[in-house]
């Protein structure tokens, strides 16, 4: 059941639809005010289980009430309290889903190469988290000299940087993808470039080495799932500032400009993923 949040009333409404339901037990994974909420209503008479203790919880993982506890230590915690596996390396992926993503790679004469998979957009509301897109061509132009195929990857509103940066090098993908699919995408390439985004983080789930690049966000908050390690950002005293507008003056965006290709490439190269 997919539960869209708008406003208290949808809140409540959806609670108790879930209550009629009749779960044995709820476990809550944000811990926000509308999240406790649902749990609340939901499992009026289910076990109820949260990050912290407290309303409306009978047991909670008790971590830290911390900004920076990243979503991957409140999820362990809880898999722990509830004596779950460790979580594999990438979710499993349904054999149609793998199926459907091999015959689009096979129709563009993809199957079986070198693949890096890109994303150069992210929220239009959210242009201060956006690495230059020359920058990203840069980096997807020595990559392809060294053998390897770019997938340019996002939704309709990246359609046209993606044909842009295509034009130039690699292959555009540009609703090409569910989310889903690209869980099975990411089992087909050698690593991820992307800024701050959606597709990071369901690249990283799908076991993709996945390098992120940011900007004005706290990558300690919000990198993806295993992926601390890969992290590409400036160490700048304005960092992480959480505000869509650059806030320095004159604009100038050092964050993400001052991170030049040169530095990407010589991680890559670091990691392997280049010949010295």
């Amino acid at each position: 059941i997919t539960l869209p949040y708008r406003g208290w009333l949808a809140t409540i409404q959806m609670g108790l639809r879930l209550r009629r339901l009749g779960f044995e037990r709820v476990v809550d994974l944000q811990g926000n005010r509308a999240s406790r909420c649902l749990a609340w209503l939901a499992g009026a008479q289910a076990e109820r289980l949260g990050l912290w203790p407290g309303w409306p919880y009978h047991r909670a993982a008790a971590i830290p009430r911390h900004p920076l506890v990243h979503a991957e230590r409140r999820t362990e915690a809880l898999a722990s309290l509830l004596r779950l596996p460790q979580a594999p390396p990438g979710l499993a992926v349904p054999a149609p889903l793998s199926a459907r993503v091999r015959a689009w790679l096979g129709g563009k004469g993809l199957q079986g190469r070198k693949l890096v998979l890109m994303h150069a957009g992210c929220s239009q509301a959210w242009a201060t988290k956006r690495w230059p897109a020359p920058y990203f061509q840069q980096v997807a132009a020595m990559l392809h000299t060294m053998g390897y195929q770019v997938l340019w990857l996002g939704t309709g509103e990246e359609a046209s940087l993606n044909a842009g940066l295509a034009a130039a090098v690699g292959t555009d993908a540009t609703g090409a993808f569910s989310l889903p699919e690209l869980l099975a995408l990411a089992r087909e390439a050698s690593f991820a470039l992307t800024n701050d985004s959606g597709p990071m983080h369901v690249l990283a789930v799908g076991g993709l080495p996945v390098y992120a690049l940011f900007g004005p966000i706290d990558s300690n908050r919000s990198h993806a799932f295993g992926q601390r390690h890969r992290v590409l950002q400036r160490a700048l005293p304005c960092q992480p500032c959480y505000s869509k507008k650059c806030l320095l003056p004159g604009q100038t965006h050092d964050c993400m400009i001052g991170l030049l290709p040169v530095e990407v490439l010589t991680r890559l190269q670091a990691d392997g993923w280049l010949p010295h």
